[in-house]
């Protein structure tokens, strides 16, 4: 594990992906971005609502939050990995039981895959062994959903590199047939109101109807972004 691993494995000291949550829309101990990763996450949940699978692998799951999510939309097998070890126990602790996890993928294929804000996090000289890696987990018809961060905003210390959509497409296109890419998490003024209404340096706002609204009000107009304003790409792929 090299220094910028560590940076992430560091902050493994809490599960926080678990702290917003989608409904009742709450994000607890102030996390600022917490209205961007609930509206990310359902996102992903409703475009995995809209296929049929039976198995699926989160590749780089962290603490799990995806995977316990999903785990009580469908009865679909569902496995998670990652390299912390940190991080995976925290996934079992906040998980069902039925969903496993490793250190390593298993020697097995999945129908699904989905690596969330995981390419980012892996050196330029592995990213075609680990996209090849992705791609091996997948069965015959199988399908990906990958995102990373954009160079919309700073390289984030604990990060390798962020993507524009050519730079993301060029990497996928050598392993996957990109079937569509989404531009999400736009920085508009809407956005920017509700993160200083539902946190500042003087409140944080606590009444639930004044929160979903805000929430709702943010997922209407600022979940999709555009190409110069999106904080995150993401790609559904298929296997060439």
């Amino acid at each position: 594990m090299d220094g910028t691993q560590l940076i992430q494995e560091e902050e493994y000291s809490f599960p926080y992906h678990h702290l917003p949550t989608i409904s009742p829309f709450s994000q607890t101990r102030s996390l600022w971005w917490g209205y961007e990763y609930a509206a990310y996450i359902e996102y992903i949940l409703s475009e995995l609502s809209s296929r049929s699978f039976q198995s699926l692998i989160d590749i780089g799951c962290g603490d799990g939050r995806l995977l316990a999510d999903l785990s009580g939309t469908t009865s679909a097998k569902l496995h998670g990995t990652d390299f912390s070890e940190k991080a995976l126990a925290f996934a079992r602790a906040f998980s069902p039981k039925r969903v496993t996890f490793s250190e390593n993928p298993p020697d097995e294929k999945f129908d699904v895959f989905t690596a969330i804000e995981v390419f980012e996090h892996i050196h330029p000289n592995d990213a075609d062994a680990f996209l090849a890696s992705c791609a091996e987990t997948l069965s015959t018809n199988g399908v990906g959903i990958i995102s990373v961060p954009t160079t919309n905003i700073p390289l984030n210390p604990k990060h390798y590199r962020h993507f524009t959509e050519n730079t993301f497409r060029e990497a996928l296109e050598k392993h996957f047939i990109v079937e569509r890419v989404v531009h999400l998490n736009g920085q508009t003024l809407v956005a920017k109101i509700v993160q200083r209404l539902l946190a500042n340096r003087f409140f944080i706002l606590n009444w639930q109807p004044a929160k979903d609204f805000l929430y709702r009000w943010y997922t209407r107009t600022s979940l999709f972004g555009t190409p110069t304003n999106a904080i995150r790409v993401l790609a559904v792929v298929r296997k060439q």
